[in-house]
């Protein structure tokens, strides 16, 4: 399992892509398949009529549990899901298997008991180049995520730094 540090807690303050409101996440994915770590974006994409190719979520939102709105969106399109544990400020070795699962199963989800902030690295790490990704920034908002050399590179940096138990 790999710990976050608080060094690195303020390394992942500073967004991997570009702020988005919902109309421009629209636009920005239209046609595409983006993949969406967290609830709100995933809600957001699935109200929006976007349809990611993998949905990792915890059934929270800034640690409290999701309205019922979203919990029912989830279900409809996360009828499935994987469940997997990953506790609070890390990754676990159960949440990499997952992650490389679902990006092999288009229209998969995760959802993990604990907390899924930190699989936002995992999918940049593992994803294929040219992918999308939308996670959510607390108190900033969604974030666009291209998944290229550079965004992995900083991804693998961080994930190199971090502690292992």
């Amino acid at each position: 399992m790999k710990v976050i540090t608080d060094e690195l807690r303020e390394e992942l303050r500073r967004p991997f892509g570009k702020i988005v409101d919902d109309a421009t996440l629209a636009r920005e994915t239209n046609g595409r398949k983006p993949i969406a770590v967290g609830d709100a974006c995933a809600f957001a994409m699935l109200r929006g009529g976007i349809r990611p190719s993998l949905v990792i979520y915890d059934l929270k939102t800034k640690r409290s549990e999701v309205g019922e709105e979203v919990k029912r969106e989830l279900g409809r399109f996360c009828a499935k899901p994987r469940v997997v544990k990953n506790e609070p400020g890390t990754i676990s070795w159960e949440l990499v298997e997952a992650v490389k699962w679902g990006l092999k199963n288009d229209g998969a989800c995760i959802r993990v008991e604990g907390e899924e902030d930190l699989a936002a690295l995992v999918v940049i790490i593992e994803a294929e180049d040219g992918g999308l990704m939308v996670y959510g920034q607390p108190d900033v908002g969604p974030v666009l995520v291209e998944i290229n050399g550079e965004t992995k590179a900083r991804a693998r940096k961080i994930y190199a730094r971090m502690a292992e138990e």
